[in-house]
């Protein structure tokens, strides 16, 4: 295993914190009222649902922090570099695990006059 950085030792302190929390939700003191299978299982899927969230939006934080850091993207239809709101706009997101808010980069091409949500270093001009 690769050496892990400060950053990274502090977002995996933080994930057993979550990892912890859950655990106590899931066994907390009502569980004598869980008699059924059922209810037990609803509580478990209720509790690993919210960590599911949990590392789904550290994913997207990490992956914001990458595309801030890398260089600026380009419009996909004329390639030419994009302007940048000031400030990010959240966005919510339904997937599997649940809803997620997510704070994107509008950017803008004063050529083409279209807005666009750039996925990262990734984008490049097409036709």
């Amino acid at each position: 295993m690769a050496e892990q950085t400060p950053e990274c030792k502090a977002r995996r302190a933080k994930f057993l914190e979550e990892a912890g929390a859950a655990f106590d939700r899931m066994m907390k003191e009502d569980q004598e009222q869980m008699i059924t299978f059922d209810q037990m299982e609803d509580r478990a899927l209720e509790v690993g649902g919210k960590l599911q969230r949990w590392l789904v939006e550290q994913c997207l934080a990490q992956a914001a922090r990458r595309r801030a850091a890398a260089p600026p993207a380009c419009c996909p239809k004329c390639g030419k570099t994009l302007q940048f709101a000031p400030t990010p706009k959240e966005r919510r997101i339904r997937g599997r695990t649940g809803e997620v808010a997510v704070e994107r980069q509008e950017g803008y091409c004063p050529s083409c006059r279209k807005a666009f949500f750039p996925s990262g270093p990734s984008v490049e001009a097409g036709g």
